[in-house]
């Protein structure tokens, strides 16, 4: 009886020291830890590694003339910045003029249309005004009272310095002389406002009658017709805006 109570001591410490390795393999002891550590090459950890290798690219020198890739070294340059802004190209204000003609009349000639060049002092349309007509016919009525009566006054500043008149007759021929002078520089300043020069109207006199209606639109400066608003046979006012040049050399 004795004896199989020994063997049941022996045996039972057996059994447990069996069943604790069995169950420390299973639960991940040394015996796992050596079966992960002994993967074949090529696995997951093993790929991380080809992952991580640097990418090398070689060309040859046919490739490098192809696609252009030159191979210096490295050294100081001027970088040039390039900046795109959105803009827009406008006349110079100080080169564009608004031509009007200066007096009010009929189109008789057209000589510029849209895009073409003017000179300074060329015409570039001509009407035939009325209201010019009168204007030189006050300046020749006035200068003949002027004529007429310079006459006058010289004939009673004379006659007053013999004693033959009386010196109110003088003093009235003075004043007369006076007030047509005022007259004719007045009808002088008229035709000057309008375009004529000092030569031109000392020659008035002798132009023919028919030229006295004809006013010449003219270009003040070199520069290119942008916009066009006249028509033969219109009537313009003088206010109205017939042409508009510009200077398109600067802008």
């Amino acid at each position: 009886m004795k004896f199989r109570k020994s063997i049941a001591v022996i045996v039972v410490p057996l059994a447990l020291i069996v069943l604790g390795g069995v169950g420390y393999k299973w639960l991940g002891g040394p015996a796992a830890s050596t079966a992960a550590n002994s993967e074949p090459p090529g696995s997951a950890g093993d790929n991380s590694q080809t992952a991580g290798e640097e990418k090398i690219v070689t060309l040859t020198e046919d490739q490098m003339k192809k696609f252009g890739v030159e191979v210096g070294t490295a050294g100081p340059g001027k970088l040039q910045v390039h900046v795109t802004l959105p803009g827009e190209v406008a006349v110079n204000a100080d080169r564009m003029a608004h031509i009007v003609p200066r007096v009010p009349g009929v189109v008789r000639e057209v000589q510029k249309n849209l895009g073409d060049k003017v000179k300074k002092g060329e015409v570039m349309a001509v009407l035939e005004s009325r209201e010019l007509a009168d204007a030189k016919a006050s300046f020749l009525a006035a200068r003949e009272r002027v004529g007429m009566a310079e006459t006058n006054f010289n004939r009673e500043e004379q006659l007053w310095q013999k004693k033959i008149s009386a010196e109110q007759e003088y003093l009235q021929t003075k004043q007369a002389l006076s007030e047509a002078q005022i007259e004719l520089r007045s009808a002088e300043q008229k035709l000057h406002a309008l375009g004529f020069p000092e030569p031109y109207l000392k020659e008035l006199p002798q132009h023919p009658e028919l030229n006295f209606t004809r006013y010449e639109i003219i270009s003040p400066f070199d520069a290119t017709v942008i916009e066009k608003h006249i028509t033969l046979g219109e009537v313009l006012k003088d206010d109205t805006e017939a042409f508009m040049i510009a200077d398109l050399s600067d802008v």
